[in-house]
């Protein structure tokens, strides 16, 4: 059996993965990228593509700050990958807003305005008539709207291309249909050759961590792809927990059920509940063709 060395190797080539190959290379490393099936065809090839910052936090805890970070280097990701491709990331600067249908849920909306404005962020608070004159596809029985005008989405598949086709040009050795059978401290070992490295970075789903002691679970949502029979607003919608993303084709991404469990499934019972709760925010919607429904998972510490 033959060995391979390298400065670094990562295992798994979802977006982490990717990235982690990529401002490696950069730095001048040998890095080896395994992956058990393509690049980006895992969840993240299933995810919204929302880099909602401002939308998703309820107060500015440590991960508020660490994500506000992300989001500025992210922005520069787009020209840094240009050097070496051509592949847009389909990012969208189309904003986003948050609705209150109640006092209670206008008070959380002000709270979150006033800290947020404290940090220097954009946050204008919607009054109902402004909602509907932003947004006129929310649903009329919103009595406000916090909307956040610099929120954005990218093409996740997209991002993932331009990595992969960047890593080639960096001279990144890509192992696509390998799985990696054994971890150590420095070998990787697969069923035709092993890989040596002076840094081992896991970057897989739960399903490559079954063996590990980390408190790492899955959590399943399920999502549905649907193209509006009439135009809707730009922005992304956001609702106790669910949300509605246009997409640059015209179609729109709904999410996302969220349950405890290993199964790979679209559920009568998870489509029901994901389309009975958008619809009470964006009626409009009821209207559209499904044009593709899947489920994915995402990583929580348990």
């Amino acid at each position: 059996m033959k060995q391979r060395a390298y400065d670094v190797i990562i295992i798994g080539a979802g977006i982490i993965g990717l990235c982690t190959a990529f401002y490696s290379a950069k730095a001048g490393l040998r890095v080896a990228l395994l992956d058990r099936s393509s690049p980006g065809s895992g969840t993240t090839s299933k995810a919204a593509g929302m880099l909602g910052i401002q939308a998703e936090f309820r107060s500015p805890d440590p991960l508020y700050h660490l994500a506000k970070e992300s989001i500025t280097l992210y922005k520069t990701l787009s020209d840094e990958l240009l050097e070496y491709q051509t592949t847009s990331l389909g990012w969208t600067s189309s904003g986003a807003i948050k609705l209150a249908f109640t006092h209670s849920e206008y008070k959380q909306l002000a709270d979150i305005q006033s800290w947020q404005l404290q940090h220097g962020d954009v946050a204008e608070l919607l009054d109902q008539q402004s909602l509907q004159l932003l947004a006129p596809a929310v649903n009329k029985e919103a009595l406000s709207g916090l909307y956040f005008q610099n929120e954005a989405h990218v093409q996740p598949t997209q991002v993932a291309r331009a990595f992969e086709h960047s890593l080639i040009e960096l001279g990144v050795d890509l192992f696509p249909y390998t799985t990696a059978t054994s971890i150590s401290t420095h070998l990787v070992t697969t069923r035709t050759e092993t890989f040596f490295g002076e840094h081992i970075v896991i970057a897989t789903g739960h399903e490559s961590l079954t063996n590990t002691p980390w408190p790492v679970t899955p959590v399943k949502g399920e999502i549905i792809k649907v193209r509006p029979r009439r135009s809707l607003n730009k922005q992304t919608i956001f609702y106790n927990g669910w949300y509605a993303v246009p997409k640059q084709d015209g179609e729109w991404l709904l999410g996302a059920t969220s349950t405890h469990m290993e199964d790979t499934s679209v559920t009568v019972s998870g489509v029901l509940e994901l389309l009975t709760n958008i619809q009470t925010f964006l009626p409009g919607i009821t209207e559209s063709e499904i044009t593709a429904m899947w489920s994915a998972y995402a990583q929580k510490a348990r």
